[in-house]
C-alpha cells in the first residue's frame, strides 16, 4: 500500500479538508474485516458516488447531445459508467496502488480487480461531493468523460439497466441477480450468474466480472424466456364496492390514490408502459395489475369495463395476463369463469387471517372457511394463488399468526405477503389506538415474528414476495403509531441471519455471504455484531457470492 496520499490527490487535482473521507474511500470491506470494522469502509460511498457519477455524466451528454433520443442517451451513458469505463478512469490515476486490502484480498489480484476499482472510484467521486460539493465532484469526473466520451459508440444492447428500469416502474416485483459460481484463477475469473424477478430464475449468464456476469444473466432472460414475465403495469382501484369496513382500512393512506380508475386510464397506462418497451428494444412484457381494492366486489358492469380494456392487450398479446386482488367471499365460480374469459392469470386473497376470532373483531366479513374454499376454487379453475396475511391486528397475537402461516401452508398458495399491522387515521383501530383498547406489535417484535414466517414460508417453497407496506408519504403522515418502517423487509432479512448464527452453539464461526448482504448482516449500526457479541459470538465474515443475497453459511 503506497499511503502517501498527497500523491493521489495531485493526480485528482483535489486537496481534501478532511482526509478521513479519503482514507475511507480507498479502504476495501476485507480490510475492515481484518479490522473488527472498526474503520470505515468504502461501500456506501460506493453508493453515493454512483449517483454522483450517474448524474455528472447524464448532465454532461444532455448538455452535449441536445439532438440525441433519451434511448441513446441513456445506452452512451451506461458504456461511460460500466465496470469496463470506471476501472479505466481508476487506472489512469494509479488508484488501486492506494487502496486498503485485507491480506487475502491482496494476494488475490485485488489491486487491480476491475470491479474493486470501478468501486473506489465512485466512492472517491462520492468522498469529494461530500468534501466540497457537487460542483468540485462533477469536476473531477468531467475530466475522465471529456475524454472517454470520443472513444464510445452506441452499439450495444443495454440488458442489465433495460431489466432495472422495468422492474422499478413496478414496485410490485423484486429482482436480484445472484452469483452462483465462480470458477477459474484469481487473474482469469469466470463468474456465472442467474437473474431472478420475484423468486423466479428468468435468466443466466456468464462474464469475467461479477457485474458482466449479471449483465450475461440479463441478456439470458431475453434469450432463455424471449420477454421478461410478469412484470406489473399496476392500476390501483380504491376502496369501492367493498361491503365491509374493516378496524385496519384507509385505502386513500395506504395507496394513495381516491379516484376510480376508468377504462380510458387502464389504456393509457398500458400504452405508456408499451411505448417505454419500443424505446428501449421491446426487450420485456408485462401483466396488467388491479390491485389496491376487492376488484370482484365492485360493481360488475365496471369491473367488465376494466377488465374489457386490459384483455385488448391480453388477446393481442402485448402482455401475458392479468393480476387481481380480491377477498375471499367475492370469490365464486361464476366470478372465476368471467375472469377466465377475460385473461386473468393471478388472484391474490386478503385472507389477513385464519382465526375467527381475529376476523370478527377486525370486521372482516368472512371467516376462516371462506378463505379455503376461495382458494380451492381459484387453485382448481387454473389461476395462480397469491395469499395476503396480516400481523399483530386486534385480538391476534404471536401464536395466532404463527396459525395462520400454518393454515396458509396446508392450502398450498403460490406466493405470500406479510404485512405487520400499522394504526392509520380514520379507521376503527386509529380509535381503539387512542382509547388505549388496542397496542400494536412494536417494530422490533414485529420484525422478530417475520422473520420466523418468512423462514417457514419458503422451508415450504412458498415464496414471501412482500414483507411490509410499501414506503410511504401517505401512511407516514396518516399513522398513529404500529409496525412501519420504511426499511422493515431489510430488518427482517438481517434478522433471519441473526437466527442462522445463533442457532449454532455460542463460539468462533466463520460465516460466508454474498458480499452485498453485508449490511444485512451487520444490522442497523452494526447491532447484529454487538448482540452476536454479547450473546457469546465472535464471528469471521467471509464473502461467498455463490450465496443468494440474503442466505447466510455457518463453517
Amino acid at each position: 500500500m503506497n499511503k502517501n496520499i498527497s500523491q493521489l490527490e495531485e493526480k485528482t487535482e483535489y486537496t481534501f479538508k478532511d482526509k478521513s473521507l479519503l482514507k475511507a474511500a480507498l479502504t476495501h470491506s476485507s480490510y475492515a474485516n481484518e479490522h473488527k470494522y472498526e474503520c470505515p469502509y468504502n461501500e456506501r460511498l460506493e453508493f453515493l458516488g454512483d449517483a454522483v457519477v450517474s448524474l455528472t455524466t447524464a448532465r454532461f451528454l444532455f448538455e452535449k447531445f441536445p439532438d440525441m433520443p433519451e434511448g441513446d442517451l441513456s445506452k452512451l451513458r451506461s458504456s461511460l459508467v460500466c465496470t469496463a469505463a470506471l476501472s479505466d478512469y481508476a487506472n489512469q490515476i494509479s488508484l488501486g496502488d492506494y487502496l486498503y486490502l485485507g491480506k487475502g484480498e491482496e494476494c488475490n489480484g485485488g489491486r487491480t480487480r476491475p470491479s474493486n476499482l470501478e468501486d473506489a472510484f465512485e466512492a472517491l467521486t462520492a468522498a469529494i461531493y461530500l468534501d466540497s460539493g457537487l460542483e468540485s465532484a462533477s469536476k473531477f469526473v468531467l475530466r475522465f468523460l471529456s475524454v472517454s466520451i470520443n472513444t464510445h459508440h452506441i452499439n450495444f444492447k443495454d440488458y442489465k439497466t433495460i431489466l432495472q428500469e422495468v422492474v422499478q416502474q413496478n414496485h410490485q416485483e423484486t429482482l436480484n441477480y445472484v452469483i452462483t459460481s465462480e470458477s477459474g484463477p484469481a487473474h482469469d475469473k469466470r463468474f456465472e450468474a442467474e437473474v431472478h424477478l420475484n423468486s423466479n430464475v428468468i435468466g443466466r449468464g456468464t462474464g469475467t466480472s461479477k457485474k458482466t456476469g449479471r449483465t450475461g444473466g440479463s441478456k439470458g432472460s431475453f434469450a432463455v424466456n424471449g420477454n421478461m414475465r410478469k412484470t406489473n403495469i399496476s392500476v390501483f382501484v380504491p376502496h369501492i364496492g367493498c361491503p365491509q369496513k374493516c378496524s385496519f382500512c384507509n385505502q386513500h393512506a395506504i395507496t394513495g390514490y381516491t379516484k376510480a380508475p376508468t377504462a380510458a386510464d387502464v389504456h393509457e397506462a398500458v400504452c405508456k408502459a408499451l411505448a417505454n418497451t419500443e424505446a428501449r428494444g421491446g426487450y420485456y412484457q408485462y401483466e396488467i395489475a388491479f390491485f389496491g381494492g376487492s376488484f370482484t366486489a365492485i360493481e360488475r358492469k365496471y369491473m367488465i369495463e376494466l377488465l374489457e380494456a386490459a384483455h385488448y392487450y391480453v388477446k393481442n398479446k402485448k402482455v401475458t395476463g392479468i393480476r387481481i386482488s380480491t377477498r375471499p367471499d367475492a370469490i365464486d365460480k361464476e366470478t372465476l369463469d368471467l375472469l377466465k374469459k377475460y385473461g386473468v392469470t393471478s388472484i391474490e386473497l386478503g385472507a389477513q387471517s385464519m382465526n375467527d376470532a381475529v376476523l370478527e373483531a377486525n370486521f372482516r366479513g368472512h371467516d376462516a372457511q371462506c378463505v379455503r374454499n376461495a382458494s380451492h376454487l381459484i387453485k382448481s379453475a387454473g389461476f395462480e394463488l397469491g395469499l395476503q396475511m396480516m400481523t399483530g391486528l386486534y385480538k391476534s397475537t404471536k401464536d395466532r399468526d404463527i396459525e395462520t402461516a400454518k393454515e396458509f401452508v396446508k392450502i398450498k398458495p403460490k406466493t405470500v405477503r406479510i404485512y405487520p399491522t400499522v394504526v392509520l387515521k380514520n379507521t376503527y383501530l386509529g380509535k381503539l389506538y387512542k382509547e388505549k383498547k388496542y397496542h400494536p406489535m412494536s417494530v422490533a417484535k414485529s420484525v422478530d415474528l417475520c422473520a420466523d414466517l418468512v423462514e417457514y414460508f419458503e422451508d415450504h417453497k412458498i415464496d414471501v414476495i412482500r414483507v411490509g407496506l410499501h414506503a410511504s408519504k401517505d401512511i407516514r403522515e396518516n399513522m398513529y403509531g404500529g409496525c412501519y418502517h420504511e426499511c422493515f423487509g431489510e430488518m427482517v432479512a438481517s434478522k433471519i441471519m441473526f437466527n442462522k448464527i445463533t442457532s449454532y452453539p455460542p463460539g468462533k464461526y466463520e460465516v460466508f455471504i454474498n458480499e452485498k448482504s453485508i449490511s444485512k448482516l451487520l444490522g442497523n449500526k452494526k447491532s447484529n455484531l454487538e448482540e452476536l457479541k454479547k450473546a457469546g459470538y465472535e464471528i469471521f465474515i467471509n464473502y461467498d457470492n455463490a450465496l443468494a443475497p440474503n442466505e447466510v453459511r455457518v463453517g
